[in-house]
Formats: C-alpha cells, sequence, structure tokens
C-alpha cells in the first residue's frame, strides 16, 4: 500500500501509475499516460496498525494493576483481554519502471511484514504463571520484473501484465509470560525461512469517458509455512477487481 492508493480506497488495481503499478497491477505498466516513461520511486514506506478491541490497554491495565500487587484487578484485565489481537503491518519496497506506447516494464522489491499479537489467558490467578502474550508473524520480501503490453490507442484500451518473482518467507513465533512486560524480538531461534518462485497476473481495459476497469492476481503459487511453534501459515492467491 502507498499513500496514494490507499486514500482511494486501494482503488490502484485500476489506477496506478508507472510509480506502483508493479505493486498493485503489472497490466498497468502499459495503460500510461503518454507523457510517463520512466520513474524511480525509493523507497515506499507504509505503516498500518488496528487494535479494534482495546487489547494494548488490556494488556496497560494488567502491568498496572500486577505492579501494584492488586490481584482482582489484573484478573479482570486478563479476562477483558482473552482473545482478542493486534494486527501491524509494514511495507516497505522500490521500484525502477518504464513505459511505452504498448509497453511497460519494472524492476522492484517488496518486503511486507504482518505481526500479530494476541493473549492466552491461564487458570493461575495468583501469580500468573500460566498467561502468555503470543507474537506471529511473517515477512514476505519479494524480488520481480513485471512486464506488461497493450493493444489499441497506444496501449490504454486493453492491456496484460505479469510479474514473475523470487519470494523469501520468513515466520517468527514465540510467548512470553505477561507478567514479564513482553516485546516484540527478532530472536532467530523464534524464526524459520523458506524461498522460492512466484507470480502475478493482472488485466486492465480502459474504456470510453476515463472508465477503467482491472483485475490482478497475486501469488498464483500458493503455500503453507511451519512456524517454530508448529503453527502453519498459509499464502493463498488473491484476487482484486
Amino acid at each position: 500500500f502507498d499513500a496514494r492508493s490507499t486514500g482511494m480506497g486501494n482503488a490502484g488495481v485500476a489506477a496506478g501509475t508507472i510509480a506502483n503499478a508493479a505493486f498493485f497491477n503489472p497490466a498497468m505498466l502499459a495503460a500510461q499516460r503518454p507523457g510517463d516513461r520512466v520513474s524511480l520511486l525509493l523507497p515506499v514506506v507504509g505503516v498500518r496498525v488496528s487494535d479494534p478491541s482495546g487489547l494494548v490497554d488490556d494488556i496497560e491495565a494488567f502491568q498496572s494493576a500486577y505492579d501494584a500487587a492488586d490481584t482482582s484487578a489484573a484478573n479482570a484485565a486478563l479476562t477483558a483481554a482473552n482473545g482478542k489481537a493486534v494486527l501491524a503491518d509494514i511495507n516497505a519496497g522500490m521500484v525502477v519502471s518504464f513505459a511505452g506506447k504498448r509497453m511497460g516494464g519494472a524492476l522492484s522489491v517488496n518486503s511486507y511484514t504482518r505481526n500479530s499479537v494476541s493473549l492466552t489467558q491461564g487458570t493461575d490467578t495468583v501469580t500468573f504463571d500460566d498467561s502468555y502474550v503470543n507474537f506471529v508473524g511473517i515477512q514476505s520480501t519479494e524480488v520481480g520484473y513485471s512486464f506488461a503490453a497493450g493493444a489499441g490507442n497506444d496501449g490504454s484500451r486493453f492491456a496484460w501484465g505479469l510479474t514473475p518473482k523470487y519470494v523469501q518467507i520468513k515466520t517468527n513465533d514465540y510467548s512470553e509470560l505477561i507478567k514479564n512486560d513482553p516485546t516484540l524480538s527478532d530472536n532467530a531461534d523464534n524464526q524459520t525461512e523458506d524461498s522460492g518462485l512466484n507470480l502475478d497476473a493482472g488485466l486492465v481495459y480502459g474504456a470510453t469517458r476515463g472508465w477503467r476497469a482491472g483485475v490482478v492476481a497475486r501469488n498464483l503459487v500458493s503455500g503453507d509455512y511451519r512456524t517454530v511453534n508448529n503453527r502453519v501459515i498459509t499464502l493463498d492467491p488473491q484476487y482484486r477487481a
């Protein structure tokens, strides 16, 4: 994601520019304005955090009650936090791209991280030696080359695009007692690593009066990635129109 597309409801599939088409829909590289020829975008950075149920507030309430030896309030905070989750997304990348009359290409690097923080409440209501904060995350780093071609009206009517890419997947999975005030860790003992090839594909059609429709399929090769704690994180193909 980037600021422009996020501000338009993630509309990059049919409204991507020469600078970000490789991230949203490679077909858009062949459907650019006549003056768009070369672009260097360095870097792209985005951060998004979602805590809809107030888990962070519950954990802070537990820490305050635990430090004050108020077991009743600490147990109430744990009960309130049980089953909630915080999601954090971090995106960083760069792209060098070009566009011609009926074709385009881009070399891109994109790293996307999603971390989930949740809580498991135990039965020990005195010492809290079995209540844990769980950190589970996956990082996907992609290096791809996008190419696109179009036909009619200098490529602006109908275009297709492909992005073959090398993908490295890292998982991070560990739990820590909530009473120890846990934080996110990059300890290698908590991580696994895998890599392989994948493919994105897209189509775009530019109709009259400025209307444009697009569809993209990302990560057409699905995969399962097992963490050190035997959780399975599945990377499925994603489709957007």
